[in-house]
């Protein structure tokens, strides 16, 4: 009885190799070469990503691929068994212990991302916005198939904080990574190209424009080219720093010391003195002056560089020439 067992359940063993011996003699079995650096193209491992010269086999899937710019492994054995299942022989020469599968992608960067949101704050306020992402190295994959750009939902944003939280797809139908940051609004505001020493005058050569974030603006920066151009330093300025309105003045017209003609006009009578400025004074203001002829002291309105003069305002406050 167990010599009979014995025969029938051999008997059951062989069969399958028997039948598949013969069907082996109506087939041909070619010898496949495994890649140096396997990749998945797509969502799925075939057999052609697998080896070199898979031929008729190569579109036969073996496993799904893992996400875009991630790999995994598979056990050697259940590739050897896929591709003598498909008529491939493949002897694992090495002893390969595992295989690497790698999924190329096409790589969104933290910059990308900053921008994506940079530019949908934008559509949303009509103002230039400064993203900074609390991960700074975030780094989201795509297929290399995908032609769509990352897309963007969800977005929130406090103004005062400058907190930002929002959804990121990277690709249609990949996974929603959620981020988070801060976002500020940026102005473009006029600063100098060079150092200036004080008493220099402001060219238009002078300027240059940086952006710079709105909340650490001080609160009488100047943000127009048309305030400096003309304009005196009043101190030593540096390069490249946003200039506050008691940073500038309107150029010296008359320093302390000079001597000047100043002239009377009062109808077509005009009468012409000399006189010497008590202290420096600017186009539009009124200094005074000591009358070199009556040595008296007068007040003048400076009208340019070595001009002043004087008129029924100034004979009204008592001072005459």
């Amino acid at each position: 009885m167990i010599l009979r067992a014995f025969v029938v359940i051999s008997c059951l063993t062989l069969a399958p190799l028997g039948n598949a011996l013969a069907q082996g003699e109506d087939q041909t079995v070619y010898n496949v070469i495994l890649k140096n650096r396997i990749e998945a193209r797509g969502d799925q491992i075939t057999l052609g990503d697998v080896f070199e010269n898979a031929g008729s086999a190569s579109d036969v899937v073996i496993a799904s691929a893992p996400e875009p710019g991630q790999s995994l492994s598979l056990d050697p054995i259940y590739v050897k068994n896929q591709a003598r299942h498909n008529n491939l022989f493949w002897s694992n020469p090495t002893d390969l212990l595992r295989i690497t599968v790698e999924r190329p992608s096409r790589t969104i960067s933290a910059n990308d991302i900053t921008t994506l949101i940079s530019e949908s704050l934008y559509m949303e306020t009509g103002d230039v916005y400064e993203v900074s992402l609390s991960n700074r190295t975030l780094t989201l994959h795509a297929p290399l198939d995908s032609s769509a750009s990352a897309s963007l939902s969800d977005l929130s944003h406090d103004p005062y904080s400058g907190l930002l939280r929002a959804t990121l797809t990277a690709y249609p139908g990949g996974p929603e990574v959620q981020v988070s940051g801060r976002a500020f609004a940026t102005t473009q505001v006029p600063v100098l190209q060079r150092s200036l020493s004080r008493g220099d005058i402001i060219s238009a050569g002078d300027i240059d424009w940086v952006s710079m974030r709105v909340d650490r603006l001080p609160s009488n920066a100047i943000r127009t080219a048309e305030a400096l151009i003309g304009r005196q330093a009043q101190r030593v300025l540096r390069e490249g720093a946003p200039l506050r309105e008691f940073d500038i003045a309107a150029p010296t017209a008359i320093k302390r010391g000079e001597t000047i003609p100043i002239m009377y006009q009062a109808g077509a009578l005009v009468l012409i003195a000399q006189a010497r400025a008590l202290q420096d004074g600017v186009a539009g203001e009124r200094i005074r002056f000591v009358n070199l002829q009556s040595n008296r002291t007068i007040e003048a309105l400076v009208t340019g560089p070595g001009r002043a003069e004087v008129g029924p305002s100034t004979y009204a406050q008592g001072r005459t020439l």
